[in-house]
């Protein structure tokens, strides 16, 4: 988690805009190493690193109701 925000916004699709209180979260992804061997039956955890800051999937934003 790179930041907690509460925002104000402004939702539109109605006759009158209605103005909401929102959190999120906004999150660096991790990835599984794609050459990362692991198993359950020995324990083994799949090793993971941050997505490349360059890919267009690598930060989003997470409701934080979504999180354990």
């Amino acid at each position: 988690v790179l930041g907690i925000y509460h925002v104000d916004v402004w939702l539109q699709g109605r006759a009158q805009p209605v103005k909401q209180h929102i959190e999120v979260l906004w999150v660096h992804w991790l990835a599984v190493f794609q050459d990362s061997r692991f198993s359950m039956e020995n324990a083994c955890l799949p090793k993971v690193a941050f997505v490349e800051e360059t890919d267009q999937d690598a930060f989003g934003f997470l409701n934080p109701g979504q999180v354990i």
